[in-house]
């Protein structure tokens, strides 16, 4: 399944599907669109993700640092998201240390 994101009415953006090598082009061209808006603190939720695999990790790390000054925290994380994140040692570095889901 196709990555894809959408914001909810809080402002915070949904990602959902599997971020991986397959699609890792569209979710950083997605992800670099919600800064047209330039806003100042950006929440990602990957609560609804299927899957994530090295090059799906790489764009939201990629991402998270290159858009300064606007701060992006990540949040929430699916079981099987937060198991591949884990054993690949980018938990830490997506979702900051330590992690409280």
């Amino acid at each position: 399944m196709k990555v894809d994101l959408h914001k909810n009415e809080d402002g915070t953006v949904i990602l959902t599907g599997d971020a991986t090598v397959h699609y890792v082009e569209r979710l950083y061209e997605q992800l670099k669109d919600l800064l047209q808006d330039a806003p100042d603190h950006l929440i990602i939720d990957l609560g609804k993700m299927q899957s994530i695999d090295l090059a799906g990790a790489q764009v939201l790390i990629a991402f998270k640092r290159s858009v300064a000054p606007t701060t992006v925290s990540l949040r929430g994380c699916s079981e099987s998201v937060y198991l591949r994140l884990e054993r690949t040692g980018l938990l830490a570095p997506i979702l900051g240390e330590p992690y409280n889901g």
